[in-house]
């Protein structure tokens, strides 16, 4: 299920180079299988056939992801900023909120297994940011009084 949670939690760019990576990888092999097998007659035509298909599959599932995936919802927001989880959507084609998770919870008005099991799996991994932040906030923060520390023990001496 924690699979399942992350492919819906992933954005347009991780989504897309997924996707072309893979077909890639796909391709790569069938023209391999191909020139094995056909050796070198009409190669050229496979090669761009392969191209074209692989090209189209990228196309396609992009597509599928700008139409499917959406940004939170104003009022889930407001629950958010309740329980100091602040984040800030943009509406653009690039935020990292907008994942298919969301696009699911949207489509059937936050309600349904998959999209509780997916809200929760985000403010798990939203409250973990916040923690790991203040965690590394306060490490720097050391690290800059033992700094100053160190640079004061210089001047003195």
């Amino acid at each position: 299920m924690n699979i399942y949670l992350t492919i819906l939690n992933v954005n347009f760019i991780f989504f897309v180079c997924f996707v072309a990576i893979t077909t890639m990888l796909v391709m790569c092999i069938l023209l391999f299988i191909v020139v094995r097998k056909y050796k070198s007659t009409k190669l050229h035509i496979i090669r761009i056939l392969i191209t074209f298909f692989s090209v189209t599959n990228v196309i396609i599932f992009a597509t599928f992801f700008i139409y499917q995936s959406k940004i939170p919802n104003k009022a889930y927001l407001d629950k958010l900023r309740e329980e100091n989880i602040i984040i800030e959507p943009y509406n653009i084609l690039y935020s990292q909120y907008r994942t298919l998770g969301f696009g699911i919870c949207d489509k059937n008005n936050y309600t349904g297994k998959t999209c509780l099991n997916y809200l929760k799996y985000f403010e798990e991994i939203e409250t973990n940011k916040i923690i790991n932040r203040q965690k590394q906030e306060k490490y720097d923060d050391e690290k800059q009084k033992s700094i100053e520390k160190n640079i004061n023990k210089l001047k003195s001496n």
